[in-house]
C-alpha cells in the first residue's frame, strides 16, 4: 500500500520574524504613539499582543524546532526535550498571566464607562478562546508537575501518549483561534482610528498574522488532518 511520508522542514526564521515585527507596530501604536501611561486601555492591545502573538508563537516553537528564543536555526544549540518542556511551560505560563492582566483591564475599563461586555465579535471571541485556552493550561499542569495526577503511574503512562497528541492539536487551534481573535481586532474603531487612510496597513498585518498561522500551526494541523484521514480509509 502507497504510504505518504510527510518530511520534516528544517526551522525557519519567518515565524520569529512575523511575531517579532508585528509585535513591534503594535508597541509603536501603543507605547510611542499613545499615552499608554496615563490610559489604562491602551495595555490591552499591548499584553494581549505580546501574550498571544509574541510570546504565544515562541511557546510553541520551542516545542516543534526545538530551539532555544534565540538560537533561530542554529542546529547545535537545539534543547533537550525536558529542557523544552520546561521553557514552553514558562512561556505558556508567561503568555496566560498577560492575557489574563489584558482581559481584567479592558473589563474594568468598560466597567468604568459604563460599556457593555462582549458587545462585539472582537469580545466574545476572545472571552471564548480565553477560557479554552485556560483550560488547555490547566489540564496540562499534570505533566509538569507529578503531584497534581489523579491517576497512578501506570494509567497515566497508558494514556499519555494519546494525551500528547490531543493537548498538541488542542494547542495550535486555540494558538489559532487566539490570532483569528487578534486579527478581529485589526477592525476595531481604536485600530481603524490609528491607521486613518492607510487601509494597507491593515490588509498587511492581517496578511502577517495568517502567515504566522501557517508557519507555526498549519503543516501540523494539515499533518493531523491527513494522518486521521488515512486511518480512517485503513479502516
Amino acid at each position: 500500500m502507497r504510504q505518504t511520508v510527510l518530511k520534516s522542514q528544517p526551522p525557519s526564521l519567518w515565524p520569529h520574524i512575523l511575531g517579532f515585527v508585528f509585535t513591534l507596530f503594535i508597541l509603536y501604536l501603543t507605547c510611542v504613539r499613545s499615552p499608554i501611561l496615563s490610559v489604562p486601555f491602551f495595555w490591552h492591545p499591548t499584553l494581549m499582543t505580546l501574550g498571544f502573538v509574541l510570546i504565544g508563537s515562541q511557546s510553541i516553537l520551542v516545542m516543534k524546532t526545538r530551539e532555544g528564543l534565540f538560537s533561530f536555526g542554529n542546529s547545535e544549540s537545539r534543547l533537550k526535550r525536558n529542557d523544552a518542556v520546561r521553557l514552553h511551560f514558562l512561556l505558556h505560563t508567561l503568555s496566560i498571566v498577560l492575557v489574563t492582566i489584558a482581559i481584567v483591564i479592558i473589563y474594568y475599563g468598560k466597567e468604568a464607562n459604563n460599556k457593555p461586555h462582549f458587545a462585539t465579535w472582537h469580545g466574545l471571541l476572545g472571552v471564548i478562546v480565553y477560557v479554552l485556552a485556560m483550560i488547555q493550561y490547566v489540564f496540562a499542569l499534570p505533566l509538569v508537575f507529578p503531584v497534581l495526577r489523579v491517576v497512578d503511574q501506570e494509567t497515566f503512562q497508558h494514556f499519555l501518549t494519546t494525551f500528547l497528541e490531543l493537548h498538541k492539536l488542542c494547542g495550535y487551534y486555540v494558538w489559532s483561534a487566539g490570532i483569528g481573535t487578534v486579527i478581529v481586532g485589526l477592525f476595531s474603531t481604536w485600530f481603524i482610528a490609528e491607521i486613518g487612510e492607510n487601509v494597507w496597513i491593515q490588509y498587511l498585518l492581517i496578511g502577517q498574522l495568517v502567515a504566522l498561522i501557517w508557519f507555526v500551526a498549519g503543516e501540523n494541523l494539515l499533518a493531523l488532518f491527513w494522518s486521521r484521514k488515512s486511518n480512517s480509509r485503513a479502516e
